[in-house]
């Protein structure tokens, strides 16, 4: 004969919201966007406007912090999927590739010969 369980029974596990799987994709569309906008202020600057450099820093800095964190909000609310990890990786290559590719070059094309 089988003895009963002392364990109290687990919690069936409640069904995440459709505005869960969201969440982690819009950090990293502020990733992507944020790399975009560091590419415009980098467009804007100019010898006498430097202080757009600073701003295309801040969105560089902010864009790391999104991405970091949107890795962690997907593994927490268990929304992970292939579309959020090839969208992470497009808003990395443009945010940390494309972005300082782009700013070299402007700084390279503004510097006297």
């Amino acid at each position: 004969m089988r003895q009963p369980s002392t364990q109290p029974a687990s919690k069936p596990r409640r069904r995440l919201s459709k505005g869960m799987y969201i969440l982690p994709s819009l950090f990293t569309t502020a990733n992507m966007a944020l790399g975009y906008y560091a590419m415009l202020e980098v467009l804007h600057a100019t010898a006498t406007e430097y202080w757009h450099l600073d701003n295309s820093a801040k969105a560089i800095g902010f864009a790391v912090l999104f991405d970091g964190l949107d890795g962690r909000i997907a593994r927490m609310t268990g929304t992970t999927s292939d579309f959020g990890k090839e969208l992470d990786s497009l808003a990395d290559a443009i945010a940390f590739g494309v972005q300082f590719e782009f700013e070299a070059s402007v700084i390279i094309d503004a510097a006297p010969e």
